[in-house]
């Protein structure tokens, strides 16, 4: 074996510099490669829902000076059912080369480019330049990761990287660095602060200072109460649906407030939801191919009890397709 991998130079000695040109292949070929099959797919009409018409529709009125409206709903925006920063700031974008494939491909570069921040994170834990780059490829190529590029145009998909970002910076102790990409990763949409928030039970895991513990959570839990609280309710429009975002636990009741009524007097009901067949099943789906690796995932695996949460104790099945929701 050690005369085979000797006549490899880039398995023998990935210098820094070989290193980051690799990734950088990486990347490109990641989003010219999976965005072509976004657009094949789109071209043949073989989508599986009509999540593209959402952003296409509200971006294309917006470049017509009506701000982000939301398809079907009078007097309504795309705000009105998610805060998302990033519509926003791609638009001068989308204003140059308006079409549905550029929105494919855009996200199919937002998924590949997170590659980078998990590769440089590989080399502050694992110090080793191959084991890094086989990371960052290993994520590009898990298949819950790929559905991403197919799964019509989310705005979830744009979050990743400024996830993976503020993860580098945690595990480095960067606080100031922190910041940016933990409020962008806020921004990208309201239920992700959660996500977000979760820094902060990773930081107490881990026994850090206060500053780690106290600060992000509290940003993230009191950004997520303002969206949903006032910001949503304020641009959703005359005629839309007050707690639109809520229908996911319709089985529990209409209104924040009934579904918690619900919760508390009928835990048993939670618990067939969340623990019942079905969601094992997924459970079993979501964790089997990698259960190798939870072992020395440790702390971090906290950032996906909000979004894993919400899956399991959710009455809708569509967040139990892995290809929808990972």
């Amino acid at each position: 074996m050690r005369g085979v991998t000797e006549t490899i130079p880039i398995f023998n000695d990935l210098t820094d510099r070989t290193a980051r040109r690799v990734m950088l292949g990486i990347i490109a070929a990641s989003t010219l490669f999976f965005g072509w099959l976004a657009y094949l797919q789109y071209a043949r009409f073989i989508t599986e829902t009509a999540e593209v018409m959402y952003p296409s529709y509200a971006l294309a009125h917006t470049t017509w000076g009506r701000f982000l409206p939301q398809y079907a709903v009078e007097g309504g925006t795309y705000w009105g059912s998610h805060v998302v920063l990033h519509w926003v700031v791609l638009l001068p974008f989308f204003k140059l080369v308006p079409t549905v494939p550029f929105l494919l491909f855009l996200q199919s570069l937002f998924i590949s480019v997170a590659a980078w921040p998990l590769y440089l994170l590989g080399r502050h834990v694992l110090k080793d330049n191959l084991a890094s780059v086989s990371v960052a490829a290993a994520y590009l190529l898990f298949p819950p990761v790929v559905s991403q590029h197919l799964n019509q145009i989310h705005d979830d998909q744009f979050a990743n990287v400024w996830l993976t970002l503020a993860a580098l910076f945690f595990v480095r102790r960067q606080f100031g660095w922190f910041w940016l990409p933990f409020a962008l990763t806020c921004l990208s949409k309201e239920y992700f602060a959660l996500t977000a928030a979760m820094f902060g039970v990773w930081a107490l895991l881990e026994r850090r200072g206060w500053k780690w513990i106290v600060g992000p959570f509290v940003a993230g839990v009191v950004y997520f109460l303002v969206a949903v609280k006032w910001i949503i309710p304020s641009f959703a429009g005359p005629n839309a649906a007050i707690y639109g975002s809520w229908m996911f636990l319709d089985s529990y009741g209409k209104t924040p407030g009934e579904i918690m009524a619900t919760m508390l007097r009928n835990p048993g009901q939670v618990l067939w939801n969340t623990l019942g067949p079905a969601k094992l099943e997924y459970l079993w789906r979501f964790f089997g191919p990698v259960l190798w690796i939870v072992p020395f995932v440790g702390p971090s695996a906290v950032l996906l009890a909000p979004n894993l949460a919400m899956n399991l104790i959710g009455t809708s099945v569509a967040f139990t397709v892995l290809p929808w929701h990972y």
